[in-house]
């Protein structure tokens, strides 16, 4: 899990945005209600600026608005499933109902990577 990261407001320009991403080689960055700052109202990643035309100015129309959340004592097969399942890959962290942090597909793949085994690895497809 990272922490955080980068927040920014609605009116965030996609410009800034793609900036702030290959500033902190980051592929997310969660955009905050401008009244409430503590408040996660959206998501943008570097798989929605793809979909960038002319009609989308800022971070406001662009980001999805649909957040899929764990929570910080979940398992890490637990978050796999929920990113599985919606085709996401980033899931926001809560502890007691706040944002703490992000999870990305990146991060479970490092996770698994750095696992030791004692038993022979195998991979099945199912």
């Amino acid at each position: 899990m990272s922490n955080l990261g980068v927040v920014v407001n609605p009116e965030t320009t996609i410009k800034t945005l793609i900036e702030l991403m290959d500033q902190q080689n980051i592929g997310a960055i969660l955009i905050a209600d401008e009244t409430e700052k503590d408040t996660i109202i959206g998501i943008v990643t570097r798989s929605d600026l793809r979909n960038v035309n002319d009609n989308c100015l800022t971070a406001d129309g662009l980001m999805s608005t649909q957040l899929y959340c764990v929570n910080i004592d979940d398992s890490i097969p637990e978050a796999a499933k929920i990113m599985l399942n919606n085709q996401v890959k980033h899931v926001l962290v809560k502890d007691n109902d706040k944002v703490v942090g992000i999870l990305s597909a990146t991060d479970l793949l490092r996770w698994i990577a750095n696992q030791s085994s004692t038993d022979q690895d195998v991979l099945f497809f199912v």
